[in-house]
Formats: structure tokens, sequence, C-alpha cells
């Protein structure tokens, strides 16, 4: 019945999403993005006014959650966030006819107090990767990986695979230990 816009945008002060109905009457919109279990909800509002939302965990991330009715016009979400998390793992298609030799996150495990992540990986042995980490989210420590700070703001974790007779995939595990929450 209706056409509507979307403009989504995400950075270290958390995220925006943009609605333009181009309709009359209402309908109701539930936004649920994910975030990092690390990233601490400080916030939402709706057109500048503070609105509910609720938090839902799962094993991996959370989903801040939430509804709300959408009108005729324009409406702007903003969802406050502080020490968000996340991984990029950038990929490349292979020559036609060949395998991949992309690198495989295989598994993502947080522990209980959501402040040491664990990824199994798996790529090809004499190979070297990076991987893009997004968010503010404090680094203590990194095991199985280098991380090295490409650009202001920008980090990446480089993973090197040992040579191995083997040109199959090997699999390696990557621990990330998070620093106590840092207020802005």
């Amino acid at each position: 019945e209706a056409t509507l816009d979307a403009v989504y945008d995400k950075n270290a002060e958390g995220i925006t999403l943009r609605l333009n109905r181009r309709a009359p009457g209402t309908c109701k919109v539930v936004f649920a993005p994910a975030v990092s279990p690390y990233a601490q909800v400080t916030g939402a509002e709706i057109n500048d006014r503070p609105v509910q939302f609720k938090i839902e965990p799962n094993s991996t991330d959370q989903h801040v959650s939430i509804e709300f009715p959408l009108y005729g016009g324009e409406t702007t979400l903003h969802i406050r966030l502080r020490n968000d998390f996340g991984i990029a793992n950038p990929s490349e298609l292979p020559p036609l006819g060949e395998k991949s030799r992309n690198l495989k996150i295989t598994s993502e495990r947080w522990n209980a107090a959501h402040d040491q992540l664990e990824l199994g990986i798996a790529g090809i042995p004499g190979e070297s990767y990076e991987l893009n980490l997004f968010g503010e989210a404090p680094i203590a420590g990194v095991k199985g990986a280098e991380l090295i700070d490409s650009a202001p703001g920008i980090r990446k974790l480089k993973i090197i695979f040992a040579a191995a007779p083997a040109s199959e995939y090997a699999d390696q595990k990557i621990e990330l230990q998070f620093g106590p929450h840092v207020v802005h």
C-alpha cells in the first residue's frame, strides 16, 4: 500500500535509521538490530524523543528491539551505543574453476561475562589474512593473531597460518580479551 524509504547508518556513537513513508495512515515498525554482547545501549530516541527498547540477548550478540508506529513523512530512530564491537571478514571470489582460499570464521563464543571472545577460524597453511574490526570496545589482549592499527580509528587482526604440507584448510583459534568498559 505504501512505499517506504530506509537509510541505515552505524558508527561508533550508535545506529541511526531514517524512514520516510509516502502514504497516509500508520503502520507498525519492529526494528531489532544486532550489537555485540559487550556493547552497552545507553538510550534510544525517535525524532529526538526518548523511546523504550528491549534488550534480547543470545549466545553471539544482543538485539535492541524497538516497536513504534510509523506515520507519513520522515521518522528518525537513533540508538545510542557505547563500546560496540564487530568483525568484518573481507573475501574475494576465487578465479573461475578454483577453490576458495578465503579465511573462514567457523565459530564465535563469548564467555559469560562478555569480556572474552573466542573465534574458531580456518585458513590455508602458509597464508596470512586480515580481519577488520569495528567499534570502540577496548581490546586488552589477543592470542592467536596480531592486533594492528592500520590507520586512525581502524583496527585489524593479522592472522598467519603456519606452513604445512597440506594445502587444505587448517583450523586455529583466536582469543580476544576486552578491558573494562570505557565511559566517554
